[in-house]
């Protein structure tokens, strides 16, 4: 048998809205909205340390193309 788990549920993060015209792109997202794009994540760092204090704890992620496909916990 397994352990359960008790706690907190975590609640899941809310899709920026229009951050499907950046498929393809990183991005950085700051206060629910994309501040900064690049199609790599080294130019995307670049960018927001140019903000400086506006691009201060964005978030940075990939806009995967609507055509990819992943599978978590198959194995």
């Amino acid at each position: 048998m397994g352990i359960a788990r008790s706690g907190v549920p975590v609640e899941p993060l809310r899709r920026v809205v229009g951050i499907d015209e950046y498929a393809g792109q990183w991005v950085a997202v700051k206060d629910g909205r994309v501040v900064a794009s690049a199609p790599h994540a080294r130019d995307l760092v670049v960018l927001v340390q140019d903000m400086g204090q506006d691009g201060a704890d964005a978030t940075v992620e990939f806009v995967a193309p609507p055509s990819d496909s992943f599978m978590v916990g198959v194995g």
